[in-house]
């Protein structure tokens, strides 16, 4: 009995002992599998997505975009008439305002003219006489060095002082004394930065201009002008209608601007217009498309064509617009990208949008006492406030319902999205 005990024991513990070994080489197996998805899934990039975490993280993969605060004798920017005359008010109106220095913020997405359009005040001959010192500053970018900029200020109002080795106590000494008794203006071109404190240390560094003392910021999040905000309300840069869109797209594409005499040419840049949706910028892009020796057929092949699917410079609409994709963070990349799903001109109910992204697992929680509807709330206000969606309909308490993106917006979604 013994012995037969013993033989039984030998037998499962040789059974237990495969099945583990089957087991582990299965398992094996199946981790190797694995391993290749996600290397397939990595490589393929699909949503150019970067690990980090939070805002202050964001991933910002573009090449450097630097401005400068020349503009050509004469220039002017059709349908921006009103838009230089109400900021040119904001500049010089210093009866409402009892602060040394106020913030006036530019607001809207990429390729509406922000830039243009600080670049025409900066340098009108009203705003000249009115300021002592006149500062024009690119940031350009969502790391927000206060040390940088404090040496890019210097530098511009000392024709390039040598800053860079010099302690940050030098630094704030030589900017305050620059700017001391000095009524000036300053141009913060393209602005990222959505945290408080880095603004306040740097503003606190700006306080020593005389009142009425300005600061422009350009920006394309709503968040950005809600923390550099002082007394003066954003100014948000619309679109152009369809009359000011139809003259800049006649600039950019005839010669001298000169309507063409083939009715067929007319009616194709006019849908062409329209499909634009009053965006300078995508005007500019098609307007330096190459001539041919037919163009109404190239034209007409565009027309048919989505954005995402032509060639584009850096300095175009789609790679503009891309910038504000870069520095997303992951968890917004995916709930932007997913989107393309949409028709374009499509009126999306918020709140069905954010039960679809809570069942593609876009939407993570970082604590238990939060709720994925909320936090999905708060995914889509940060779109809605960095210009990804538009035209909202709010209910009696002022929730958004409804929105819609533009269709340069949807193109984009299909673009990062690989969607061919």
């Amino acid at each position: 009995m013994t012995s037969n005990t013993h033989i039984a024991k030998q037998v499962c513990t040789f059974f237990s002992t495969s099945n583990r070994l089957v087991f582990r080489h299965k398992m094996s197996h199946e981790i190797e599998s694995l391993k290749k998805k996600l290397v397939v899934i990595r490589d393929d990039r699909r949503f150019h997505l970067e690990e980090h975490h939070g805002d202050a993280h964001a991933v910002y993969n573009r090449a450097v975009r630097d401005t400068h605060s020349f503009v050509s004798k004469g220039e002017v920017v059709i349908g921006r008439e009103g838009d230089i005359m109400k900021i040119l008010q904001l500049l010089l109106d210093t009866k409402s305002d009892h602060k040394s220095v106020s913030v006036v913020n530019i607001v809207g997405h990429g390729g509406l003219g922000k830039t243009t359009l600080a670049l025409l005040v900066f340098n009108d001959e009203k705003v000249e006489k009115h300021f002592d010192l006149k500062i024009w500053v690119c940031v350009c970018d969502a790391n927000f060095d206060v040390r940088l900029l404090v040496e890019k200020i210097i530098k511009s109002i000392s024709n390039n002082e040598k800053v860079e080795n010099c302690e940050m106590e030098l630094l704030q000494k030589s900017l305050r004394e620059k700017i001391s008794g000095k009524r000036y203006l300053l141009v913060l071109d393209d602005l990222w930065n959505e945290n408080r404190e880095l603004w306040l240390k740097l503003k606190d560094l700006l306080l020593n201009g005389i009142d009425g003392s300005r600061i422009i910021v350009t920006t394309r999040s709503m968040v950005v002008a809600r923390i550099t905000k002082t007394t003066l309300e954003p100014y948000l840069l619309g679109k152009l209608d369809d009359d000011e869109s139809w003259s800049l797209f006649k600039k950019m594409a005839f010669t001298e601007g000169q309507e063409p005499n083939n009715s067929s040419i007319i009616q194709i840049g006019k849908e062409i217009v329209k499909k634009c949706k009053g965006i300078p910028l995508a005007r500019r892009t098609i307007g330096r498309m190459p001539y041919s020796k037919d163009r109404e057929t190239e034209w007409l092949s565009f027309h048919k064509t989505e954005f995402s699917k032509i060639s584009q410079d850096d300095s175009d609409i789609l790679p503009t617009l891309k910038f504000s994709y870069d520095c997303l963070t992951s968890n917004l990349k995916q709930c932007f990208a997913y989107c393309n799903l949409f028709p374009k001109d499509h009126s999306i109910e918020v709140e069905n949008l954010i039960n679809l992204w809570m069942a593609q697992g876009f939407i993570k929680l970082s604590d238990a006492t939060q709720s994925l509807d909320d936090i999905g709330r708060e995914y889509f206000m940060k779109l809605y406030w960095r210009s990804f969606f538009q035209e909202v309909e709010e209910d009696e308490f002022g929730n958004i319902i409804y929105c819609k993106m533009h269709d340069l917006m949807h193109d984009l979604a299909l673009q990062v999205s690989g969607v061919k």
